[in-house]
C-alpha cells in the first residue's frame, strides 16, 4: 500500500509539472485561432478566443486582444489588456498602452507624459515602431517633447536599423535633403528606398502565398 501511495505521488507530482506546458501549448493554439478569426474580420470570435488565452497569461494574446479591442471601440478592456501585457514586459503592449495615452481612449484623459514614458519602455526593449514614434515625438515636438533634431535623427536611425519601413522611407529623405543635422548623403539614401523595395515585394509575395493557402470556401448545394 505504501508503494502505491509513493507511485500516485509521483504520478501527480508528474502531471502537476507538465500542467504549465500544456497551458502554454493551449493558449498559443488558442492565439493562432484568434489570429485566424481577426484576419478573417471575425472580430466577435477572435475577443472571445483571445480572452481565453489572455486570461492564462499568454502575452501575444494580450497585446492581440488589445489591439481588437481597440478597433472595435473597447477602449477601457483595450487599456486592461494592454496594461498587463506592458507591466510583464511586452514591448508591444507597452507601445500599445502608449498609443491608448496619446489618443486620450480608454483612460481619464490624454496624457502626453504617460504617453511618451509608455513608448519610451517600448523602444527601450527594442520595439521599432516605438523608436519611431520617439523620431516623431522630437522632430515634430509631440507628446510633449521639445523639438530635438540630435534625438530625432538618433530614434530614427535606430529604427531604420530594425527595417522598418516608415522610417527607411523617413531617413532616405532625411539623409536626400539633409535633414535633423544629418549630412546629405544621396547614397545612402538611394539604399534605403532599394532596401524599402525588396522588402515591400517580400511582404506582398509572402501575403499572397498566405491567401493561396487558405482553404476555399465551401459551395452551397
Amino acid at each position: 500500500m505504501g508503494s502505491g501511495w509513493v507511485k500516485t505521488g509521483v504520478l501527480t507530482l508528474a502531471l502537476l509539472a507538465a500542467w504549465p506546458t500544456v497551458a502554454r501549448a493551449d493558449a498559443e493554439e488558442d492565439y493562432q485561432r484568434g489570429f485566424e478569426a481577426y484576419q478573417d474580420n471575425d472580430w466577435i470570435n477572435a475577443i472571445a478566443i483571445l480572452r481565453n488565452a489572455a486570461s492564462s497569461g499568454h502575452l501575444k494574446s494580450m497585446v492581440l486582444l488589445g489591439a481588437v479591442l481597440d478597433r472595435a471601440e473597447e477602449d477601457q478592456e483595450a487599456v486592461k489588456w494592454y496594461r498587463k501585457a506592458a507591466e510583464m514586459d511586452s514591448p508591444a503592449g507597452a507601445m500599445g498602452l502608449g498609443q491608448m495615452y496619446d489618443k486620450g481612449e480608454g483612460v481619464s484623459r490624454k496624457d502626453p507624459d504617460e504617453a511618451f514614458k509608455w513608448f519610451s519602455k517600448a523602444a527601450e526593449q527594442g520595439h521599432a515602431p516605438a523608436k519611431y514614434a520617439l523620431a516623431n515625438a522630437f522632430r515634430h515636438g509631440l507628446m510633449g517633447q521639445p523639438v530635438n533634431p540630435d534625438r530625432a535623427a538618433q530614434w530614427l536611425k535606430a529604427s531604420a536599423a530594425d527595417k522598418y519601413t516608415p522610417a527607411m522611407i523617413d531617413l532616405a529623405e532625411v539623409y536626400r535633403k539633409g535633414l535633423l543635422g544629418v549630412k546629405p548623403d544621396a547614397d545612402a539614401g538611394e539604399q534605403l528606398r532599394k532596401e524599402v523595395r525588396a522588402l515591400e515585394a517580400q511582404s506582398r509575395e509572402e501575403s499572397t502565398v498566405v491567401e493561396k493557402a487558405k482553404p476555399a470556401p465551401a459551395k452551397g448545394k
